[in-house]
């Protein structure tokens, strides 16, 4: 057999042994929950659960938990959750992108979430509360989501829609999509921005707000009713819809921008 016809041989037994782990704990918490999660490599993904209670689980495949690779960290002070993955330094991956890993969370409504990962993507679906998600590098999606939400990642889309209030959402490179639903309320500064990417924002017809656009390369699309106070520059626009209200800023670096009414 040729020196490439047994690397291939290897390579294809590494892949088929590449075992699965996973774990998990529920957490009884009453109101006014926090949920703290960090992970520097794997995806994270946050579901509606039964008031009173969070429930977590952690997937791997190609890493082994028993081994503590990752090592789970969590404890539970009162109503606060927190679980971390901490990742052992290896001097050499021989993994052949068999490796990953997914922490699955069920909350209660109405909670304080913090997630972070280093590499990976943040999805929630249908969580209400103070949202925070932060990802070194992937992509950020919260859908039917409420309450207070910021997102950052340094490389990739952000995609969120819901009923909110405060909002700020940003990337280094990626396109950023909002849909606002009826009752949102900007009670202070909405800011979203993009490095190298477009923005789209669709906001429902009864809210009223002040607005700050500003490309500094692509074009700048308003449709909306009821507009005033309109100024308008090569790279700017401002102005007030609905007869005005809380600030609205959105800011791309190299990115078209659009805002319209749902």
């Amino acid at each position: 057999m040729t020196r490439f016809g047994v690397f291939t041989l290897v390579c294809g037994l590494l892949a088929a042994g590449a075992r699965a782990d996973e774990w998990h704990k529920s957490y009884a918490v009453g109101g006014a929950a926090e949920l703290i999660v960090e992970t520097g490599d794997g995806d994270i993904a946050l579901r509606p659960g039964a008031a009173g209670g969070i429930r977590a689980r952690v997937l791997t495949k190609g890493y082994s938990l028993e081994e503590g690779n990752p090592r789970i960290v969590e404890r539970q002070t009162g109503n606060r959750v927190t679980i971390e993955l901490k990742f052992p330094h290896r001097a050499f991956d021989f993994s052949f992108g068999q490796r990953w890993v997914h922490v699955e969370i069920e909350v209660p409504p109405d909670l304080s979430a913090e997630l972070r990962t280093g590499d990976g993507n943040i999805t929630a679906r249908d969580v209400s509360g103070n949202l925070r998600f932060i990802t070194g590098d992937g992509r950020i999606e919260a859908e039917d989501c409420s309450g207070a939400i910021f997102g950052h990642t340094g490389d990739g889309r952000v995609r969120a829609s819901g009923k909110f209030n405060r909002v700020a959402l940003e990337t280094g490179d990626g396109s950023i999509e909002l849909e606002v639903d009826e009752g949102s309320d900007i009670v202070e500064p909405w800011r979203i921005e993009t490095g190298d990417g477009s923005v789209k924002v669709r906001v429902p017809e009864k809210l009223g707000f002040d607005f700050d656009l500003k490309a500094g390369d692509g074009s700048i699309n308003v449709n909306l009713p009821r507009v005033s106070a309109l100024r308008r520059t090569e790279h700017q626009v401002r102005g007030a819809a609905g007869g005005g209200g809380g600030r609205l800023h959105i800011q791309t670096g190299d990115g078209s921008i659009s805002l319209a009414r749902r």
